[in-house]
């Protein structure tokens, strides 16, 4: 882990402090990415409600981490059946 530092962001034109480890431009592009979400999200249901347009942004980033979560395993899995695979393959080549 490294060291904590203070920064502030600005999410949908507010302004937060945060303490974290990650970097500078970690948390920048985190934010930005959140504050477009959210920006687009208003545009299509109105920004009177912020917590609301919070929420469905929150969810919105919730459903892609899943789904990454689960493509990630996946992969994880192909690749356990590849690697077997090719140890089986070697297998058999030794006995040659």
């Amino acid at each position: 882990m490294g060291e904590q530092r203070k920064y502030t962001i600005t999410i949908f034109a507010n302004p937060y402090v945060l303490v974290s480890d990650e970097t500078e431009k970690h948390l920048m592009s985190s934010a930005s990415l959140v504050d477009s979400l959210m920006t687009e999200i208003a545009t299509k249901v109105g920004a009177e409600n912020v917590v609301r347009v919070a929420v469905l942004a929150a969810v919105k980033l919730a459903s892609k981490t899943l789904k990454l979560e689960d493509k990630i395993s996946r992969n994880n899995y192909e690749v356990e059946l590849l690697a077997d695979m090719i140890d089986q393959e070697l297998k058999t080549l030794q006995k040659f």
